[in-house]
């Protein structure tokens, strides 16, 4: 039934044009629509592909000059690599279909960045990962010293996991508590030292990343199994740009908004080019972070306010870098370096097309991220002089093509999002109960096995589905 159900919405997503949204009572109440939604990344442009095969007629608003929000491809880049969201999870069911049903074509056998970790770069000193344990630029102790390198959090958690569902999350009694990673490591002895090393390329701060979203993830991660990860020929944002190809109403771009108001039974959208767009019901898909920095007044209830008020976005920079030889083999180390560099971690990348592509890249996370924005301020080519120092043998062998920071991006101010300790009960609880005529989406939304891209995707459908009940047209 739920196959059948989801093959008309795609099949009549990919058959628009046919007929247009009748203006009807909508229009007389000088309306532009009867659902605004907000931001064209996957959940927004999910929504409003749904809100068309239910003739509910919508406008979508998006800030920037672009569809795909996080989901981002360098298209003027050799391989064309993704810079924002990398990767197809195998249990990415719903992604996948629409990929299909597009004809986008996927390619297997993509490491996880970070997965391949076989050189180290600390306190200026570049030496292979298996020689950690014994080198003198291991500063830990007793038996934090033996643990093998980047093996420290899994360490300090119960392998294997004593949990294998999310029963637990956003619950206040369970199993997994909603305490900081901070307080969960402390109270198991960790020392300062190897919660540092540990927080390096950790996608979230200790000091508020609750428990209970560290294992959401690493359970996901666990239904994901062996299989490998995939990407789109072509890069990612391919996706996006079909699904905004089939709305009876194109996007409007440079749309960034500025304030939201309720008045009575309307909302009125407020944009930095000075236009305005009312509505009957509203499904906001922006980030979190961008609502924190609007002037709201709107419908809803505490919990939900409290994620707004307590979401935290944790900034990635990323940088592509184009070789003429693989300098790695001059030295002897390899190619992929974890490093305590604003750089973050060094790799490989042969991009998304069928002729493989010669670039490296750095990944940097939260502290090392911020850093790295710090320096591009000064100089646009901080990451060139940094991987010179830190690998030699890339002297006069690579060269910049591109650098985008996330953190500093006014469309998301960051790349990963998570609440802090203590408010996932509420946080949880307030976006599964949504009802009425205002209703959110994103990944931020979703308390389910679907994360990612899968989950922005997932809660575009249901917040769709929402609005249309709060309608009455379902």
């Amino acid at each position: 039934m739920v196959k059948a159900r989801r093959s008309f919405l795609i099949n009549s997503a990919l058959g628009l044009g046919a007929f247009a949204i009748p203006k009807t009572i909508w229009a007389s109440k000088n309306l532009d629509a009867e659902v605004l939604v907000l931001g064209a990344g996957l959940s927004g442009l999910r929504a409003s592909m749904i809100l068309d095969q239910y003739n509910i007629s919508s406008v979508t608003l998006e800030g920037s000059d672009r569809v795909g929000g996080r989901v981002r491809t360098l298209n003027t880049l050799p391989g064309k690599p993704d810079v924002g969201a990398n990767q197809i999870g195998s249990t990415y069911g719903e992604f996948l279909y629409l990929a299909n049903a597009f004809g986008l074509s996927t390619v297997d056998d993509i490491p996880a960045i970070g997965s391949r970790t076989q050189a180290v770069y600390i306190d200026t000193v570049l030496l292979h990962a298996h020689e950690w344990n014994k080198h003198p630029k291991n500063k830990l102790i007793g038996k934090e010293r033996d643990i093998p390198f980047g093996a420290w959090l899994s360490t300090f958690l119960p392998s294997p996991l004593e949990v294998s569902n999310l029963d637990f999350y956003g619950t206040t009694n369970s199993v997994v508590p909603d305490m900081s990673v901070l307080s969960y490591l402390q109270s198991k002895g960790a020392s300062d030292q190897i919660i540092k090393l540990m927080q390096m390329n950790f996608n979230g701060s200790f000091e508020r990343f609750s428990l209970q979203d560290l294992y959401r993830r690493m359970i996901i991660r666990k239904a994901a199994g062996t299989s490998p990860a995939m990407y789109l020929k072509d890069g990612l944002e391919q996706l996006p740009t079909k699904m905004a190809g089939t709305l009876k109403r194109p996007v409007l771009f440079n749309k960034q908004v500025t304030a939201i108001k309720h008045d009575k039974s309307y909302y009125t959208v407020s944009c930095s080019d000075g236009t305005t767009y009312r509505s009957s019901a509203l499904l906001c898909a922006l980030p979190l972070s961008i609502l924190q920095k609007l002037r709201l007044d709107l419908p809803i209830n505490n919990s939900i306010q409290e994620g707004i008020n307590s979401v935290q976005y944790l900034p990635v920079t990323r940088s592509f870098f184009i070789y003429d030889v693989p300098f790695w083999e001059k030295d002897g180390f390899s190619s992929e370096v974890w490093t305590d560099t604003p750089l973050g971690f060094l790799h490989t990348t042969k991009g998304n097309t069928d002729t493989p592509a010669k670039l490296y890249g750095s990944y940097a996370i939260g502290k090392q991220a911020h850093a790295m924005d710090m320096l591009l301020q000064k100089d646009r080519n901080a990451p060139l002089k940094l991987l010179e120092q830190v690998r030699p043998s890339s002297k006069g062998k690579v060269q910049l093509l591109q650098t985008v920071s996330w953190g500093t991006n006014p469309f998301s101010y960051g790349a990963f999002s998570s609440y802090t300790s203590g408010t996932i009960a509420s946080v949880v609880s307030g976006f599964r109960n949504q009802k009425g005529s205002c209703i959110f989406a994103g990944e931020h939304t979703e308390s389910s096995f679907a994360s990612g891209m899968e989950g922005a995707i997932n809660s575009g459908s249901k917040a769709a589905t929402l609005i249309a009940q709060s309608l009455g047209k379902l």
